[in-house]
């Protein structure tokens, strides 16, 4: 038996004591059974980390607990032998659930909780519940089921996994911010992006003096480079997603290097390093592969050896390392004469934010993503991308590509007509590795070639040489006499005589064009150059190749055209609220032969197909009124144009904005800025032509003429004209008819704000900030633009303070803007009522020139109805 004694006392008299028995036989019995094994069980339990407990089954209480036990719960091994177990750890919510499970184990020897880890909630000496894992046993003794519990306080790990869930679930916000973040600066700066190589595009179009070419081409191919940037931008999360997709298009080796010329060359110029190509003579000219992964590897690793070069040359070679039938694997070096590397700054390379040592980024800046996503990409290319460097002896980062071979030939091969074929050629130049390059490329056109390395070497070498030299080539930076002073010495030595002249420089034309002599030369060649390139201007100095002194109109020429012929004369709805972008697709459009119609937003859209047929719709997806994925769905809902071909042309260029454009029911994704090989591949793509003619194309339209007379002022409150002027690719009649349009347009801006935010309409408010905030920015008004761009933000979040905060300062700007161009206005419309009567006979044969116009649905009669309005001013002096 086991008793206790309570005393009982009358005051400070004690009369007596109740004392309490206890039966412990059966808890001896148990005991005694384990004494048997107590020594092994002894150890066992005494390092055991977890608390082991032993309950008998028939009445709950607890026959062993060892010190795991003792300081997981609180209670020590005397205070609790003998207790009701579930009266000290067991929770009062879950007791009965536990008392009834005991009764059933104690007949079967099974619950549910036998054999197997379970998660529950316990309770300590302090009455606090906490976390723990049970694993429980059943054992028989003394034919009596007992129980055997295992117990882990597991408080430190559920912590862990809260943590790490909350981690996770943080993980998963930042994803989807860098996202969003990614698509709305895609989207931002590819609208703008639009303007640039759309404007450009169409401006080669046109006739153009060479030094306006020149200026434009490079303009084109800076912007298209800039593209790349933004591409390279999401192509790097694609990267980690492992997303990113390699496309397989013709392309021509030497147009990847001229791109890459112009973008390097500026920063060679400004450094005074010398920029060498060598393509060798057995690679392929016309490959397929991804030209824009390519381009952006040689960039990366070109604009890092100039980086690191203050003197000396940038040297881009591309041999043959295998080939077939079918595929071919080039090799591709950038060799400098920079600082170079040792070996362990080598091993560095190739890594996320990875420079070769600390000091680099402090003297030379950069992140070190460059070379971590040129190794990436040439491997998803199927090369290997690897370093040759010792410490001042400089550094070549060579890597392999896979490419297929095109069946697309895009020239002819580089060869002479035949009374040139043989000729002697002289090449000038103080670089070695540039006559090696040069004296390489022409005798692949089968010329003989003598090299000289100063102009004075190549005086003397021409009259010492027993052959007539056909052709000098003359590099103009030289130690001595430069070339264009070399080429007045041989004229005057040889001025009888037929030697062709070019002159071989890294610099613009306009650099030395005013040199005395300059007029002298047959050409000239820009470095670097490649085999293409060099012939062309060769053969156009002997008058071989005439086809090229209109560089401007080959750009709009070629393949376009015959491709589109199949589907020239179709009708095209062009869906878009943007003015400029309006502008930039209607006119390439419509230069391609193209009918075409314009609706500001999806609404009109639907209005439009129902009264005229069209073959294609071009769909903006974010707009007023209604955006392109509702206004698309709304299309597909109806059969009659379950067929009609919807292009997305949009902005936002993540693979999810392609996947939504397309779960909306559109055929396909062009992404802004336009490329228009890309807009004329769709075209083709989707157009159809079975069973039907398209109607007579219309003639081609042109480019404003934007030089001109307009209402422009000097200046405007609020308003950076300049940047304006900028914006819209220099065109001032077009800039200035915007912000007509905008004092129009947006006079009750503010009041409907205010009345959207009374009724609580936080969307319509927050639409009329974000246009405000575009055509702000295309304007000029870059406080407007601001401001709206902060009051759009508060009205995202609802904010009743930030709004408050943020409405005045946006009031300002906008008034400001609003009240300059009223004033100007108005002062414009009394100018043209001061004006004097004009003779009408001077009117006549520009009214005629109009009606002509006007017959032949030409939209330049627009600019000559300005020109007849600005000339007569207004109707009230008729």
């Amino acid at each position: 038996m086991e008793y206790s004694s309570v005393p009982v006392k009358n005051g400070d008299e004690l009369v007596g004591s109740v004392v309490v028995f206890h039966d412990i036989t059966e808890r001896k019995k148990t005991e005694e059974a384990l004494k048997e094994n107590e020594e092994m069980l002894g150890k066992i339990t005494s390092s055991a980390l977890s608390a082991i407990i032993m309950l008998s089954s028939e009445t709950g209480e607890i026959s062993f607990w060892n010190q795991s036990a003792e300081k997981i719960f609180g209670w020590k091994s005397q205070e609790v032998m003998g207790k009701k177990l579930h009266k000290l750890i067991i929770p009062e919510q879950y007791r009965d659930r536990h008392w009834e499970g005991l009764k059933h184990f104690s007949q079967t020897g099974e619950g549910t909780l036998i054999g197997k880890a379970t998660e529950i909630t316990a309770l300590n000496h302090d009455g606090e519940e906490f976390p723990v894992e049970l694993n429980l046993s059943a054992v028989k003794l003394q034919d009596k089921w007992h129980a055997i519990g295992l117990i882990t306080d597991i408080t430190d790990r559920k912590r862990a996994e809260r943590e790490i869930q909350q981690a996770k679930e943080a993980a998963e916000v930042a994803t989807q911010a860098k996202s969003d973040f990614l698509a709305n600066m895609s989207h931002e700066i590819r609208t703008p992006m639009n303007a640039v190589i759309g404007l450009s595009d169409l401006c080669l179009r046109t006739d153009l003096s060479p030094k306006q070419n020149d200026y434009l081409v490079k303009i084109y191919a800076s912007a298209n480079s800039l593209l790349g940037i933004i591409n390279d931008i999401l192509d790097f999360s694609k990267i980690e997603a492992g997303k990113l997709d390699m496309e397989s298009i013709p392309f021509e080796l030497d147009k990847v290097l001229n791109n890459l010329a112009t973008i390097i060359s500026v920063k060679t110029e400004e450094k005074g390093l010398e920029l060498l190509f060598f393509r060798h003579a057995d690679v392929p000219l016309n490959l397929r592969g991804d030209p824009l992964r390519l381009g952006q590897i040689l960039t990366n690793l070109a604009n890092n050896a100039v980086k690191f070069t203050d003197t000396g040359e940038i040297i881009v070679s591309i041999s043959l390392n295998e080939c077939s039938q079918k595929k071919c694997t080039l090799e591709f070096r950038v060799k400098d004469s920079g600082i170079g590397m040792t070996q362990e700054q080598q091993s560095r390379l190739f890594k996320s934010f990875s420079q070769a040592d600390t000091s680099t980024t402090r003297k030379y800046g950069g992140t070190g993503l460059g070379l971590a996503i040129s190794k990436q990409l040439v491997e998803l290319m199927g090369g290997t991308i690897w370093v040759e460097s010792e410490p001042e002896k400089g550094s070549t980062f060579a890597f392999t590509a896979e490419f297929s071979r095109s069946k697309h030939q895009h020239r002819m091969p580089l060869v002479p007509s035949p009374d040139l074929r043989g000729m002697h050629v002289l090449v000038i130049d103080d670089n070695e590795n540039a006559r090696i390059i040069l004296t390489d490329y022409l005798e692949q056109f089968s010329f003989n070639v003598a090299q000289a390395c100063s102009g004075e070497e190549a005086l003397d070498l021409m009259k010492a040489s027993e052959e007539s030299f056909g052709l000098v080539l003359l590099d103009y930076m030289m130690p001595g006499l430069n070339g264009i002073e070399t080429a007045r010495k041989i004229h005057e030595i040889y001025s009888g005589s037929d030697i062709k002249m070019v002159l071989v420089s890294s610099l613009n034309q306009s650099e030395y064009e005013n040199d005395p002599g300059f007029e002298l030369l047959d050409n000239y060649l820009s470095k670097p150059t490649n085999p293409s390139l060099l012939f062309d201007v060769i053969m156009e100095a002997f008058g071989r190749l005439d086809h090229i002194a209109k560089k401007s109109k080959k750009h709009a020429e070629g393949a376009d055209v015959k491709r589109l012929l199949a589907i020239r004369g179709a009708r095209i709805l062009l869906v878009e609220d943007n003015k400029i972008n309006q502008q930039v697709a209607t006119e390439l459009l419509e230069q391609a032969g193209f009918y075409v119609d314009v609706a500001n937003n999806g609404q009109e859209a639907l209005n439009m197909i129902e009264q005229t047929s069209y073959d294609c719709l071009l769909m903006d997806v974010q707009m007023p009124v209604m955006d392109g994925y509702t206004a698309t769905a709304k299309i597909r809902e109806m059969k009659k144009y379950s067929d009609l071909p919807v292009l997305a042309m949009t902005a936002n260029a993540l693979a999810e904005d392609k996947e939504q454009a397309l779960e909306a029911g559109m055929n396909d994704h062009l992404t802004k800025p336009i490329n228009p090989e890309h807009l004329f591949e769709a075209l083709v793509k989707w157009i159809k032509t079975e069973g039907r003619e398209f109607d007579t194309p219309p003639p081609p339209s042109h480019v404003p003429d934007y030089v001109g007379e307009t209402g422009l002022p000097d200046s405007l409150p609020g308003i950076d004209i300049e940047a304006g002027i900028k914006k819209v690719g220099g065109n001032t009649v077009l800039y200035w008819k915007l912000l007509q349009d905008f004092s129009i347009d947006h006079q009750e801006d503010i009041p409907a704000i205010h009345k959207a935010i009374e009724l609580q309409d936080f969307a319509t408010a927050q639409r009329i900030a974000h246009t405000l905030k575009g055509v702000g920015a295309t304007i000029g008004a870059n406080d407007l633009q601001r401001t709206a761009e902060h009051l759009e933000s508060a009205l995202k979040d609802k904010s009743t303070d930030a709004i408050h905060q943020a409405m005045p300062s946006f009031e300002q700007a906008m008034i400001l803007v609003i009240s300059g161009l009223d004033r100007h206005t108005k002062r414009e419309q009394k100018d043209d009522i001061q004006k004097a009567a004009v003779d009408p006979a001077d009117i006549l044969p520009m009214l005629e020139q109009l009606h002509n116009l006007l017959d032949e649905m030409d939209p330049d009669a627009e600019k000559i109805a300005n020109q007849i309005h600005h000339q007569i001013g207004s109707l009230k002096n008729m």
